[in-house]
C-alpha cells in the first residue's frame, strides 16, 4: 500500500548553480554574466535582497531579458508564489544555456501547483533533449510517486542512482516504495544505503525510524537495537526498543523501557499494541483490552490491533466479542486487500484516473483523508490532456 509521504527530490536552485557554473572573480566592475552567475549563488542562499539588485542592474541590460524572468521566477517559487512564476517563466522561450534551468522551474511551479502532468512532460521534453540530466529524472521519479505508478518511479529512481550514486535521496524513497509494499528486505537494503551516504540529520531520523520498523518486521532484533543506539528515542522507537528486548527473553528491561515510552507518549501506538500484547502474554487479558480499545478509538481499521483484541476476549471466553472484533477486522483487512490490489494496478498504468479514484474512496472509508486527497489530485492530473510541451508566451 502506498503510503504518502510527499518527498521534494530537487534542490532547483541547487542545480541551476551547477548547471550554470557559478564563478567569481574579484573584480571592481563585474559583467552582466558575472552578475547573473551571483545572483544564482545568492538564490541557492535564499538571498532574495541580493537577487532583486542584480534583477534591477540586468534590466538596463540589453539581451537579458530571460536572465531577468528566470530570476524573477526562481524568486517567486521561493516565496511560494507558483502561478506567478509559471506566468514570468512562460513569458519567454529560453534557449542555450538557459534552457535546462528555466524548464526545471517550469517543472517546480507546475509541481507546487499540483499539476502533475504538465511536470511531467516538462521534465520529460528536458529529458528527451538531456538525457543525462539528473533533475529531469528526479521529477520524473517524484511525479510518479504521487502518481503511484510506483514501478515508473523505481524505474526514474534507478537512473538517478546511476547518475548520481552519492544521493542518498532516491535510495530513501526506493526504501519508502518498498516498505509500503511489504518487501522489506529490498527496503532494508535501500535503507542501509541511504544512511551510509550520509543524509542529513533531519532524514537521517527518518530513515532510522523506518528502517527499525523493518527490522522488526523482519525479526532482526539485534540489528534494530544496533540501529537505535544511532539515534535519540523517542516514544515510538523506546516501543520498538521494547520489543526487541521483549522478543530476545529479556523482559524485564523490556517492561522497563516500555514505561518510559509511555512517560513520552501514552497514546503512540506502538506503546499501546506492545503493552496489550505483554498483558495477553501473561494471562492477563483483561488488562490488554484497554490499550488495545484507546487506540481502535483513533484508527478503527487498524486489523493488526482489532485482531490482537479479539484474541485477548477469546482467552477470556467471550466468544460473542471475538467474533465480533473478528468480523470487524475482516471488514478491515478486505479494505486494505483492495487498496494493496487497486495499487498494484496504479503501479501499471500511470495514467487509469478511475483506479485512482477508487483508491481515493478505500482510503476515505479506512479515515486516510490525507491519502485519499492525494490520490484525488493524481487522478485529476490523470485528467488533463492539456498539450503543454513549450512554455508558451
Amino acid at each position: 500500500m502506498l503510503r504518502h509521504r510527499l518527498l521534494v527530490l530537487l534542490l532547483p536552485v541547487a542545480a541551476l548553480g551547477i548547471v550554470l557554473g557559478v564563478i567569481f572573480r574579484p573584480k571592481s566592475v563585474l559583467s552582466p554574466e558575472e552578475r547573473f552567475r551571483q545572483a544564482m549563488a545568492a538564490l541557492e542562499a535564499r538571498d532574495l535582497k541580493s537577487v532583486a539588485r542584480t534583477i534591477k542592474v540586468l534590466r538596463r541590460e540589453p539581451g537579458f531579458e530571460t536572465h531577468v524572468n528566470l530570476l524573477l521566477g526562481a524568486s517567486l517559487l521561493q516565496t511560494g508564489s507558483a502561478e506567478a512564476a509559471l506566468k514570468r517563466l512562460s513569458a519567454r522561450r529560453p534557449e542555450g544555456e538557459l534552457r535546462a534551468p528555466v524548464l526545471l522551474l517550469v517543472a517546480e511551479a507546475f509541481y507546487g501547483l499540483g499539476r502533475l502532468t504538465e511536470t511531467e512532460l516538462i521534465a520529460r521534453q528536458l529529458e528527451h533533449e538531456q538525457p543525462d540530466n539528473v533533475d529531469a529524472h528526479r521529477w520524473l521519479a517524484a511525479v510518479y510517486y504521487d502518481l503511484g505508478a510506483l514501478n515508473s518511479a523505481i524505474k526514474e529512481l534507478g537512473v538517478v542512482i546511476t547518475l548520481d550514486p552519492q544521493d542518498y535521496q532516491p535510495r530513501h524513497l526506493l526504501g519508502l516504495i518498498y516498505f509500503d509494499s511489504d518487501n522489506y528486505a529490498d527496503a532494508t537494503k535501500h535503507y542501509y544505503k541511504a544512511l551510509e551516504l550520509g543524509p542529513p540529520p533531519v532524514k537521517r531520523r527518518e530513515i532510522i525510524d523506518d528502517l527499525a520498523k523493518v527490522l522488526v518486521k523482519l525479526r532482526a532484533y539485534r540489528d534494530a537495537l544496533e540501529l537505535l543506539e544511532q539515534a535519540s528515542l523517542d516514544a515510538m522507537l523506546l516501543a520498538l526498543k521494547s520489543q526487541c528486548h521483549w522478543a530476545l527473553g529479556e523482559h524485564d528491561l523490556a517492561i522497563q523501557i516500555l514505561k518510559q515510552a509511555e512517560e513520552l507518549d501514552p497514546d503512540e501506538r506502538q506503546v499501546l499494541l506492545l503493552k496489550g500484547s505483554i498483558e495477553t502474554e501473561a494471562d492477563n487479558a483483561e488488562a490488554a483490552i484497554s490499550p488495545f480499545t484507546r487506540h481502535l478509538k483513533r484508527d478503527p481499521h487498524d486489523f493488526e490491533c482489532r485482531y490482537r483484541l479479539a484474541l485477548a476476549y477469546r482467552s477470556l471466553g467471550r466468544i460473542d466479542r471475538y467474533e465480533t472484533e473478528i468480523a470487524r477486522m475482516q471488514e478491515s483487512k478486505e479494505l486494505r486487500e483492495q487498496l494493496t490490489e487497486l495499487g498494484q494496478q496504479a503501479a501499471d498504468q500511470p495514467r487509469n484516473a478511475e483506479i485512482r479514484d477508487r483508491i481515493a474512496d478505500i482510503c476515505e472509508k479506512l479515515g486516510k483523508h490525507e491519502l485519499a486527497e492525494t490520490y484525488r489530485t493524481a487522478a485529476d492530473s490523470c485528467r488533463r490532456i492539456e498539450d503543454f510541451t513549450e512554455p508558451s508566451p
